[in-house]
């Protein structure tokens, strides 16, 4: 997980590289076609006390678009009634406004916004704002000279999210204008929205090349915008200051990543994270650092990384895959009331309320992991639900999503009743156990000895040596494992010996109690074993692979207490069979 969280903060996700909108990417397109596509309908705006207003149409409402001055430069608000989908399943990275500001209508200006990053820009200077020319006849071409514009947004809704732009148009050099004289007359048009849903306004321009439909854009006199209220700050040089300090933040973060100084991160995003509470990725990173916290035991850290997770959903709720991860989070920690609440919550939203191929996507994968986490009669419920809807019929990769986590299911099913049916054998026989005395209080072992014997006669003559009397715990994976029984409590020791693999036709599930080893079926097992702590995909991956000897059947919550450095204070055997417990060693 920390190699995770350094390849995130290193990679610089946000696309400043490419544009997310669909509208193009910066790279050189083909050469359009010399005749120009014919002119609509093109609205004319209304003249309001806020500027020179546009309504523009959206599947999810009306949105609207003005111009205006302020401060001497052009300013220009945008309500977008789209959904959010910042780093969604669809691998968009991020939703942006692009501003296509031009005097002729055949050459002009791309300034890309970039509303709140999620992920951890590129290590460009320019960050959230992108600029690029383009011409009717060489298409987009990315531009290295200062910004002309800076912005500030709100993206704190389900389908509407709110963005401000500052344009300092003597910067904006286009044809029929530059720094010395700067034109009156102007042309624009406006892309919002990522490759998962985007608007073009006005509804003529293309996207692509605007430099094709000259006649299709909105136009305005600067001069006649109504004016604003002046602020005591030039607002674009505000909004430009915040930026960078927002990316000098980032720099610092990715160095105390490359450091692996976790705490460090965390107390660097919370504390910017209440000086820049609209930057989601420092939201996003509190989370994830709370989660490797927690994943290992990091006991000097702030580990609570659910409520770190829904804080930044409250404030960014239109990210499908996010939510699908918090539905995961909350059933790793075995909360399924919580998660079930969700997911109701999820499916009567905006997002998904109306959008049936979404409402689908987001219950199959949540089924999904519905049984990787173990809960299979409520992964039941979502396959019954969901098997004749049509969306996922006419939708192959839902389809294979879906059949999968049939396959899944069915078969996860089959293990617990084959689970069920080898407790009541094991009720039947005379087992060994093991009581395992703890600083965290006591557990039983029953182990499994017709499906494991030389092992269990390990374990048993083990106990009976006092081997593992005073060894400690050493390794803790919250959700996955606690591991105890090396003689040099670092995960390096054995008890001068080691056992041939026997992998046998048990399960992992919670409880059950495995033997570590250098790798599967590689015979090296000796003193050294571990408790499963959930019946999660994780714990489930290792059946087949390695050995299990037996099951906790008293004081499981005992178990769940442990942590690294706890320590086994007596192992003693009990419930032996009429025969000596003498294992075959394999020695080197």
């Amino acid at each position: 997980m920390l190699a995770a969280l350094t390849t995130m903060l290193m990679l610089g996700a946000l696309a400043c590289q490419t544009s997310p909108v669909g509208m193009g990417s910066v790279r050189a397109q083909e050469t359009p076609k010399p005749e120009t596509k014919p002119a609509v309908a093109v609205p004319a705006g209304e003249k309001t006390e806020q500027g020179l207003a546009f309504k523009v149409p959206y599947d999810r409402g009306e949105g609207s678009l003005v111009f205006s001055q302020q401060n001497g430069l052009l300013r220009v608000d945008a309500d977008v009634k789209l959904p959010y989908y910042g780093g969604d399943a669809q691998n968009d990275r991020g939703s942006a406004i692009d501003l296509v500001l031009s005097v002729d209508g055949l050459n002009g200006r791309h300034l890309f916004y970039y509303p709140s990053p999620i992920w951890q820009p590129s290590p460009e200077p320019i960050t959230y704002r992108v600029e690029a020319g383009y011409s009717k006849g060489e298409g987009f071409k990315r531009l290295l000279e200062q910004p002309a514009f800076g912005g500030s947004c709100d993206v704190k809704h389900w389908d509407s999210w709110q963005v401000t732009l500052w344009v300092d148009l003597r910067l904006v050099v286009v044809p029929g204008s530059t720094p010395a004289s700067v034109a009156d007359n102007w042309m624009a048009g406006v892309v919002a929205g990522n490759s998962a849903a985007r608007v073009a306004f006005p509804a003529g321009m293309d996207p692509m090349n605007p430099g094709s439909t000259p006649d299709n854009m909105v136009k305005f006199k600067f001069s006649e915008l109504p004016k604003r209220q002046e602020l005591e700050d030039n607002p674009r040089e505000e909004a430009i200051a915040t930026e960078k300090a927002m990316q000098e933040i980032q720099t610092q973060c990715t160095a105390l990543t490359r450091n692996r100084d976790l705490k460090g991160l965390q107390d660097k995003a919370a504390g910017a994270l209440k000086k820049y509470p609209q930057a989601l990725w420092l939201r996003f990173l509190a989370y994830l650092v709370a989660l490797v916290a927690e994943q290992n035991d990091l006991k000097e850290m702030d580990r609570d990384y659910l409520p770190l997770m829904k804080a930044y959903l409250d404030a960014c709720p239109g990210q499908t895959q996010v939510h699908l991860d918090y539905l995961k989070n909350l059933l790793a920690v075995g909360d399924l009331a919580a998660a079930r609440k969700h997911a109701e919550e999820l499916m009567g939203s905006p997002l998904c309320k109306g959008n049936t191929s979404t409402e689908v996507m987001v219950a199959v994968r949540y089924g999904a992991t519905l049984s990787s986490q173990g809960f299979l009669d409520a992964a039941d419920e979502v396959i019954q639900k969901f098997k004749d809807n049509e969306s996922m019929a006419s939708n192959k990769d839902l389809r294979a999503i879906y059949d999968s986590l049939i396959r899944a299911n069915l078969s996860a099913q089959q293990q617990w009743k084959d689970e069920l049916k080898f407790r009541e054998e094991d009720a039947k026989k005379t087992n060994p156990r093991l009581t395992v005395e703890t600083t965290q209080g006591k557990f039983v072992i029953e182990l499994f000895e017709d499906d494991a014997p030389n092992t269990t006669a390990s374990m048993v003559a083990l106990a009976n040596a006092k081997f593992f009397d005073g060894l400690t715990f050493h390794r803790f994976v919250n959700h996955f494992v606690i591991q105890g029984g090396c003689p040099k409590g670092d995960g390096t020791g054995d008890p001068g010996y080691r056992l041939r693999s026997e992998v046998n036709k048990r399960n992992h599930f919670r409880g059950m109690v495995g033997m570590a080893c250098t790798g599967p079926k590689t015979n090296t097992e000796g003193s050294q074993f571990y408790v499963c702590l959930s019946d999660n995909e994780s714990v489930k991956s290792l059946s087949g692979k390695y050995v299990i000897v037996g099951r906790v059947i008293e004081g499981l919550e005992a178990v769940e207490k442990l942590r690294a450095g706890d320590k086994m204070t007596s192992v003693k055997a009990s419930n032996l069979r009429d025969h000596e417990y003498v294992p075959k060693k394999l020695t080197d």
